[in-house]
């Protein structure tokens, strides 16, 4: 995707600066007109972002802004789920809950004191427990997740999850859940593998997993 530019000073465009930079040269005009079509569109895109931004203010309750769960982060990924919540903190969200793989509970957590964490995925190859004890732990994990996504106003699925087959089974049944309750949802990383598995199997999944 192309960035949008606000603007740039002219001397940037110059051919004296495009050869330092051993670009062709530009048409400084053109560059001027386009730039400012692209503030247009940018100024429509800031728009939007304060319709969606709530006021805040010293009369509103904890959790009236928003509460966001953040499904991701595994042994080897802790960062991409810490940074998606922080930016979600930081555009107004009240409360953001991350959902991770057990072992990166702890590292998540020693990042911020703001964020709300919860080991419950467990990965496959978890070595302290049998086979049996590892389905059993999933499945009291994936509960436990779902509930808490009855009482969220958004959902981000997929950052820093990994491909692990236990863990994605959990997650392959929350996302269902989520569609049941109708949760505002967003996909990205390995929560659209999730997806584009889902619709491969049995010709397009189950017609839940298609919903």
């Amino acid at each position: 995707r192309s960035p949008t530019i606000i603007s740039a000073p002219s001397s940037l465009l110059s051919s004296s600066a495009t050869k330092k930079l051993d670009m062709p040269s530009l048409d400084v005009g053109s560059c001027l007109s386009a730039l400012q079509g692209a503030q247009g569109d940018q100024e429509r895109v800031l728009r939007l972002a304060r319709a969606c931004v709530p006021p805040l203010g010293e009369k509103a309750s904890k959790g009236e802004a928003g509460r966001v769960g953040v499904i991701g982060g595994s042994f080897e990924y802790t960062g991409a789920p810490f940074f998606a919540a922080c930016t979600s903190l930081r555009t107004g969200s009240d409360i953001v809950h991350i959902f991770c793989e057990t072992r990166a509970g702890g590292p998540i957590k020693s990042y911020s004191p703001e964020l709300i964490v919860h080991p419950l995925l467990l990965a496959s190859d978890d070595m302290t427990l049998s086979p049996t004890a590892k389905e059993e732990r999933a499945e009291a994990g994936y509960q436990q997740m779902s509930e808490w996504v009855g009482r969220l106003d958004g959902i981000l699925l997929g950052p820093g999850l990994g491909r692990d087959e236990l863990v994605l089974g959990a997650c392959s049944k929350l996302l269902v859940r989520v569609a049941e309750l109708g949760t505002p949802t967003i996909l990205d990383a390995d929560g659209l593998y999730i997806l584009t598995q889902a619709l491969r199997e049995g010709g397009g999944g189950s017609s839940e997993q298609r919903r």
